[in-house]
């Protein structure tokens, strides 16, 4: 159940990273969903291009962080609570312009195991 949500979860960011492109290269953000299904959580990210994310885990609180090279996005953080299958809610936000990197944030209410997939533009 837990992996599942994590899963879910990680789903939604890679697809956040996979689907950004600018004229500069840089990718961008067209479309973040954050779904239940079930016991599960599934985060699906669509990019404008691809891109190579890297999945980060931290503690205190115990949280995902999914890293998006290359990726430009609003210099506001975004936030998307959820509360539910052990899953606080989702933040995404520019973390860096030069290099462009985004971050996709899964805040949990307990350490989870997860999958990513990142296939073409959209990463789960």
């Amino acid at each position: 159940m837990n992996r599942t949500r994590l899963v879910l979860v990680l789903l939604l960011l890679a697809s956040l990273g996979a689907a950004q492109s600018t004229a500069g290269g840089a990718a961008e953000i067209e479309q973040l969903q954050v779904k239940r299904e079930g016991a599960d959580v599934t985060i699906q990210v669509i990019l404008t291009s691809s891109v190579k994310p890297t999945v980060d885990t931290a503690v205190n609180p115990d949280r995902l962080v999914l890293v998006l090279p290359g990726t430009l996005s609003d210099a506001k953080q975004k936030h998307f609570p959820l509360d539910a299958n052990g899953v606080r809610g989702v933040r995404v936000g520019l973390n860096s312009a030069n290099p462009p990197v985004t971050r996709l944030v899964v805040d949990l209410n307990e350490a989870h195991s997860y999958t990513l997939n990142a296939e073409g533009n959209t990463i789960t």
